[in-house]
């Protein structure tokens, strides 16, 4: 009997896993794609926030100096969107000249809300 356990277990697994996997996350059909692109601001610019890259392939650059020393954030509508229940993000991001501050939530980092 113990010599059929292992290998039921592995087939219930792997049965199990590709259930499972038709139930994965999937784009709903009626939800737009919303680029970066379609997220810059017509108006103008805050301090320390600049946008670079071409129109295809912007950039989102925040620049923390001597000049703006307060904390930058940015707040981006999501167009057409009305209250939803999940989000879905794909983004890259990278920190250069980051000095660490006295308390560690005072640190660079990225929040989504």
């Amino acid at each position: 009997m113990r010599r059929f356990f292992l290998p039921l277990t592995f087939l219930t697994l792997v049965a199990a896993i590709y259930f499972l996997w038709q139930h994965r996350f999937e784009r709903s059909p009626g939800i737009p794609t919303i680029r970066l692109a379609d997220l810059r601001a017509p108006h103008g610019q805050l301090p320390g926030v600049e946008w670079l890259g071409s129109e295809e392939r912007p950039r989102l650059r925040l620049r923390v100096d001597r000049n703006h020393p307060r904390p930058v954030a940015t707040r981006m509508d999501l167009p057409g969107m009305e209250a939803i229940d999940r989000l879905h993000l794909r983004f890259q991001l990278a920190a250069t000249n980051l000095t660490p501050a006295k308390q560690i939530w005072d640190d660079g980092r990225c929040i989504i809300e």
